[in-house]
């Protein structure tokens, strides 16, 4: 008797934070799974300040192939800097929390986050300037980092000129250091109205699963088993021990960029075309890659160390 074929992993279009009236958001929630599930995404975490959006709550929205991960935004404010997180996949609200430092808060959030069966998102370390890589190297249990958030005043960009960093600049130098935190592309939506600068549809994670269920999804999120966008589309993410291979998808722009950086964020490749690919020498650290579209567009994959220390 021979066995069923194992399941062909699938690439399924997501995101992890965007707001609806139950905080500062401008529709319900119900309408906010609405906009995202009919807009193609496959799941969406909605991450109210402090209220937990329970999906057994939204009748009729979760379908065979849309569904809702529990998730809430968290947020102080210690020595005047703002600390955001989500809170992904938890079962149960938590309270507000703030230790003396941002560091320290964002470890009690991560601790509670963990404890509640959930995984932590680091959020817009550079709106209002709130966080630096040495508020978020400490952390235990940062899994994820908004790398782009599309909404307004987040300064992913940074300040070169006066000393702050573009966000992934600070990823580069947390994953310089060692530490595994993978880098997500959000909308941080508050308002659903068509060109709204905190409007939704401009930044997601896709994530390749086994099957579409909160277990699966959640768990290739937590081993990095996807990449950010904020609008190149990847067929296909390869990664073995030799080297990195991409398959970009075509569509109407008009060419592609690929840079394949290592630690300290050096650039260590730069191919055009759409399948792009890099061999490793040993040297690298981690190595991974970034794809610019013609329209200025990202799609970012997770690092993959090639040598070198790690930690969570």
């Amino acid at each position: 008797m021979t066995g069923q074929p194992a399941a062909r992993a699938r690439w399924f279009k997501g995101h992890t934070h965007c707001h609806s009236t139950e905080s500062d958001g401008n529709l319900p929630p119900e309408a906010v799974a609405r906009w995202y599930r009919d807009h193609g995404y496959i799941f969406l975490s909605i991450t109210d300040h402090y209220i937990l959006t329970d999906p057994a709550e939204l009748d009729g929205i979760e379908t065979e192939s849309f569904i809702l991960i529990p998730g809430t935004e968290l947020a102080a404010i210690p020595l005047g800097q703002q600390t955001h997180t989500c809170g992904l996949n938890i079962s149960a609200q938590l309270d507000s929390r703030r230790g003396a430092t941002p560091a320290e808060t964002m470890q009690m959030m991560a601790d509670d986050i963990r404890e509640a069966g959930g995984i932590m998102q680091v959020n817009h370390p550079n709106w209002m300037w709130g966080l630096s890589v040495d508020d978020i190297r400490p952390v235990k249990g940062a899994a994820l980092l908004e790398v782009y958030n599309m909404g307004s005043g987040c300064n992913n960009e940074g300040d070169p000129a006066n000393g702050r960093p573009p966000v992934e600049a600070i990823w580069d130098d947390l994953l310089t250091g060692g530490k595994v935190i993978w880098g997500v592309c959000s909308d941080d939506a508050h308002r659903y109205t068509e060109g709204h600068p905190d409007g939704p549809g401009k930044g997601w994670i896709v994530v390749k699963a086994d099957r579409l269920t909160r277990e699966d999804v959640m768990n290739s999120i937590e081993k990095g088993d996807f990449y950010a966008s904020t609008g190149v589309e990847l067929s296909d993410v390869l990664s073995t021990q030799e080297g990195i291979s991409l398959t970009i998808s075509p569509d109407s722009r008009s060419g592609f960029v690929t840079r394949f950086i290592g630690s300290g964020g050096k650039v260590l490749s730069e191919v055009e075309g759409l399948q792009p690919a890099y061999r490793f020498t040993g040297e690298e650290g981690y190595v991974r890659a970034r794809v610019q579209a013609s329209d200025g567009s990202l799609a970012l994959t997770q690092p993959v160390w090639v040598c070198g220390h790690r930690e969570r």
